[in-house]
C-alpha cells in the first residue's frame, strides 16, 4: 500500500511514470530493509553456484552477492518497475 501511495503522490505531482515507479520501488526497498531482495539474491547465488547441497548452503550463508544473485536482483527490480508503470 505504501509503495502504491508513493507512486500516486508522485504521479499527481507530474513526474514521469517511470520515475514514479523507480522512486516507489526504492521506497519499498527502504521500508522493508530489502529483506526479500536479500533472500532472493542468496537463493539464486546458492542454486547457481553450488554443486553439492552443502556448498549451496555455504554460499547462501555468505553475505556477499555473487553474479547469480546480482542478476536476479536486477531482473526482479526491473520487472517491479515495469509492472508498476
Amino acid at each position: 500500500g505504501m509503495v502504491g501511495g508513493i507512486y500516486a503522490v508522485l504521479e499527481l505531482a507530474g513526474l514521469a511514470p517511470i520515475a514514479c515507479a523507480a522512486v516507489a520501488v526504492a521506497a519499498g526497498l527502504a521500508l522493508t530493509g530489502a529483506f526479500h531482495e536479500d533472500g532472493l539474491a542468496d537463493t539464486f547465488d546458492g542454486l547457481g553456484g553450488g554443486a553439492t547441497p552443502e556448498r549451496k548452503l555455504e554460499i547462501m550463508r555468505d553475505s556477499r552477492v555473487g553474479s547469480y544473485g546480482a542478476a536476479a536482483l536486477i531482473m526482479a527490480l526491473l520487472v517491479k518497475v515495469a509492472l508498476i508503470v
